[in-house]
């Protein structure tokens, strides 16, 4: 411990002692004024991506997508022609003919006649309508043909019955290119002369046709060698002038032309406008994918397209000519046909002649029968001929019309079908043991197709 000293020391003397130990530090003084902001400084160097963030939240569903494009489907070949009131009177020759191009030589021609035909005040008669091709009737495997007859009406003169009906079938052996379809008119096979016919009367008449591929089996045995081929003919009456043909179809736009040269320098414009501020700069490089998010609902069902492949179409024809066939019940003709696939059905027409006669208040019934049994599903394939009242009880009516009688059969396994025509009694309260008759000299047939499931 020091001491003052009593004596005073003038002020420019300094004190000569050791100096003594440093003090306690003093507390922190108050914060000072805030300064001013410095420069900004430079810009850092870029660093690697962040880690990425955890996967967002499923989007909302999207929209229907569009209806994808259909396959590829090879077109069919087919044509129709048609006339309104075709009204022809005529008892011989042509009446129509519809010109077809045939692609293939090794196909199938299915042609049909949808219309009125009938004979008319006569008695005794008969008349004839058939398809030709390029003046040719078919021969294999036989003609298509319909006939109308008018055997007894109580010796009267005055029957005039006009009905709506079909005449189809398959024609093979003619090669590809044009041909015409004609359906011709005339006199029965069998010395039948005379007679009035009358084609189309009041009402639609048309020919279709279409192409297909050969049948999956023949039913009158295998193609002979072809024949030599026969001398040229002489040439033929010249023929009418044809109708003018409809405007062909308008042709491909021309390629476009040469480039013009070059035009004079224009003069120069005036000075624009400051444009405005420009886009801010592109983004950053795109980071790494995202995992795979949660899977969405299911969309609703899309419309289905049309198949992309098209399989061969498998069908049949039988035919016979004449039929002549004169029993009044049970199996007439059958045709067997080979069935590809179980989840299909089966198209079933039969073309030619069938009738009922001599009788009053009677009826036919003519049906379809598979393996022995009919047609369940969706119901039989049938047809009738009913005489109800005959001029006052005179029982000799007796007239032919050719028809057709057709449609569709589901739930047969696939396998061989016997597809047979039957005829029998109708039933409600019609007398039994009528006469019956199908296939008068004319060409009848039963055609068989397998066909896709219905919509």
């Amino acid at each position: 411990m020091y001491f003052a000293s009593k004596t005073k020391h003038p002020l420019s003397q300094t004190c000569s002692g050791v100096p003594g130990v440093p003090g306690v530090p003093g507390l922190n003084g108050r914060d000072g004024a805030k300064g001013e902001q410095g420069p900004a400084g430079a810009h850092g160097k870029k660093s690697l991506p962040g880690p990425m963030g955890p996967s967002g939240k499923t989007g909302a569903k999207g929209d229907k997508g569009e209806k994808a494009a259909p396959g590829v489907v090879p077109e069919r070949n087919w044509k129709q022609c048609a006339w309104k009131k075709l009204n022809d009177d005529r008892d011989f020759g042509l009446i129509k003919d519809c010109v077809f191009v045939k692609k293939a030589d090794e196909t199938a021609s299915k042609v049909e006649f949808d219309g009125d035909f009938r004979v008319g005040f006569c008695k005794s008669c008969c008349k004839r309508w058939y398809f030709t091709f390029n003046g040719i009737e078919c021969s294999i495997p036989a003609t298509i043909e319909g006939i109308d007859v008018i055997h007894q009406n109580h010796g009267r003169t005055d029957t005039n019955i006009h009905k709506h009906s079909q005449i189809g079938g398959y024609c093979e052996g003619f090669g590809k290119g044009t041909i015409r379809v004609g359906l011709v008119v005339g006199d029965c096979n069998g010395g039948w002369t005379g007679g009035n016919a009358y084609t189309g009367w009041n009402c639609i008449s048309r020919i279709m046709i279409e192409e297909t591929q050969h049948p999956s089996h023949m039913c009158c045995g295998v193609p002979g060698v072809p024949g030599v081929p026969g001398l040229n003919g002489k040439d033929g009456a010249r023929g009418e002038k044809g109708y003018v043909g409809a405007p062909g179809k308008k042709g491909p736009m021309g390629p476009p032309g040469k480039a013009g040269g070059k035009g004079p320098q224009g003069d120069k414009g005036d000075q624009g406008k400051q444009g405005p501020v420009g886009t801010p700069g592109k983004n950053g490089l795109k980071g790494p994918p995202g995992t795979t998010g949660v899977k969405g609902s299911q969309g609703d069902k899309g419309d289905q397209g049309p198949s992309g492949i098209v399989p061969q179409r498998n069908w049949k024809q039988c035919s016979w000519k004449p039929l002549n066939d004169g029993r009044d019940s049970g199996l007439i003709k059958d045709c067997h046909f080979v069935k590809k696939a179980d989840n299909t059905a089966l198209k079933v027409e039969f073309d030619g002649d069938f009738r009922v006669a001599y009788c009053e208040r009677c009826c036919k019934r003519w049906f379809f029968t598979f393996n022995g049994a009919e047609c369940s599903k969706p119901n039989k394939i049938d047809a009738v001929d009913v005489i109800y009242d005959s001029h006052q009880n005179n029982k000799d009516l007796n007239i032919h019309k050719h028809s057709q009688i057709g449609g569709y059969c589901e739930g047969i396994a696939k396998g061989t079908v016997r597809v047979g025509l039957a005829v029998g009694d109708c039933g409600y309260g019609y007398k039994s043991g009528s006469d019956a008759y199908a296939g008068y000299i004319s060409t009848s047939r039963i055609l068989i197709e397998e066909v896709p499931p219905p919509q």
